[in-house]
This record gives C-alpha cells, structure tokens and sequence, in this order.
C-alpha cells in the first residue's frame, strides 16, 4: 500500500525492517534515505508532487515542489513549470522523484472512454456500472501519462536525454491493487531508459521496489557504494548489462490492511519465487 511501498522504494529496505508496514505511519529514526545518500555525492535531489512519507527530517529534499491544484481536475497536478526553472538553473547533478497525484482516486467524474472500449480484470464483475467506473479510472491513469510525457520533454528540451537515466514505475490497479499479497497487489509495471546502455527488451528476473536506491547509490557512486550499506535490495546495473540474469531468488510481500478507509485488518506475508507465490493469512 501507499506509504509502506514509497518508504521502500526511498530506502532500500523492506517494510518490517524500515518500520514504515502501516499506512500513514514513519520510518524507524535511524534510517538513511535517498536524499541523504545522493546529497553525500553531491546531488541535488528534488521530490516533485506528493509525499506520503514521513518523518520530514528523514527525508531532507534538496528542493519539494508540491502538486498544484488543478481547475476542473480531480486531484493535483505536477508543476511542470517549477520542473522546468529547476533545469534551466540547474548547477548540480540532480535526481528528480516525479510523484504524481494520478491515478489515485476520486477519479475524473467523466471518462473519454465508452463502456464497450474498456478492459476488466478477470476477477472484476462486468457490468455497465464497473466499465463506467473503471473508464473514469483510464481516464485518470491517462492524465498520470500526461504528466510523464511532460517531463521527459523537458528531458529532450534541455538536451539532456543521453546523460539522464529515467526510471518508470506504474500503478498496480484499482480493483484488488494495493489491498492484497497475491500477484496483482504486487506485480507493477517497471521500465529503465538509459540511452546508449541498455538495450530495448525486457527480463524475467524478480526485482523489488528495495533495489532502487542501491540501485541509483551505485549510478552516482560509480564504485558499488552501495555494497557496504546491507541493504535488503541489490543493486540492478548486472541486470541492465544482461537481461536474462537472474537477481532475487525470493521476493516477500506484506499486506496489513490498516489505516485504509473501510477495510478490517487483515495482515498477510508472501514469498514468490518466480513461479509459486506461498501466502500466509494470519
């Protein structure tokens, strides 16, 4: 879920370990994140859009440009304009964390998409209402895509596209999404752009939201600096090298169901190798 899944992407480490398995809840006081690692290297390191984590003093931003509110749009928006300031005055490397407000609900009330147009999952009840619902959904995972394609054209207008590596990571769907450990609660879309680097393609190999920041520790460190940190991710430059290469062996999951509108608790833990995904419900 939201802030459990933000907390290991920015630290490296699992929910259980950086104390962050609850909604709306902090990280443990002595854990290091992004911002801290890459600003030791000389980084500036921006959080652009939404936050949802917490505490502040743990995550000590170069810069945060919050969203924007937006007239006629359901939720906030990034700004682009402060997006594109920051590159023209830049000095320093930098890392920008593009957090967008979409696709998360309340959806746009109406959707360019006509009922009969729209996917649903398999596990979904089809009716006109869920077509109707769902098209409000690709309608707000549509605008999220508007906002990425806006970045990756100041990318282009500062003729930066072949020194910036431009990680994408996607949502995991409205239906059983974030409130579960089987697969579709926790296989989410996940894309590398490193011009001149890393071929076109895809892998097979289990990675986890834990392996970005030893991931991106090593890009900036260019001396595997993030082997004497233990984290619980690994860092993904072999696999960008060789796609086929295998990486985790098991990747865990942990769903609690706490701090969510109109849900019980219902605390779960997987481990999935690739094939089986074992799922305890306690």
């Amino acid at each position: 879920i939201c802030a459990p899944s933000r907390s290991m992407l920015l630290t490296g480490f699992y929910p259980l370990k950086n104390g962050c398995y609850i909604n709306h809840t902090a990280i443990r006081p002595e854990m290091k994140t992004l911002p801290s690692y890459l600003k030791e290297l000389g980084y500036d390191v921006l959080l652009v859009g939404k936050s949802h984590i917490k505490p502040a003093s743990q995550f000590p931003w170069t810069q945060w440009i919050p969203p924007e509110k937006k007239t006629g749009y359901p939720r906030p928006g990034i700004s682009i304009e402060a997006v594109d300031q920051y590159l023209k005055e830049r000095q320093n490397p930098f890392c920008l964390i593009v957090a967008s407000e979409y696709p998360h609900g309340p959806y746009f009330e109406e959707s360019k998409f006509k009922p009969h147009e729209v996917s649903l999952p398999p596990y979904q009840y089809d009716n006109l209402g869920s077509r109707n619902y769902f098209g409000r959904y690709y309608t707000s995972i549509e605008e999220k895509e508007n906002e990425f394609g806006a970045i990756l054209n100041l990318v282009d207008k500062y003729n930066i596209k072949h020194n910036t590596i431009v990680f994408y990571a996607d949502d995991h769907g409205m239906a059983r999404g974030k409130f579960t450990v089987y697969k579709s609660g926790l296989n989410v879309a996940f894309m590398v752009r490193w011009p001149g680097k890393i071929k076109p393609g895809k892998t097979d190999a289990l990675i986890s939201f834990a392996d970005f920041v030893p991931t991106v520790i090593d890009l900036a460190s260019h001396d595997n600096g993030s082997k004497k940190y233990n984290f619980d991710g690994m860092s993904l430059l072999s696999l960008f090298e060789s796609p086929q290469k295998l990486h985790h062996r098991y990747l865990f999951g942990v769903g609690n169901s706490q701090g969510i509108q109109n849900r019980h608790v219902f605390p779960q833990r997987s481990v999935y190798d690739g094939r089986y995904n074992y799922i305890y419900n306690f």
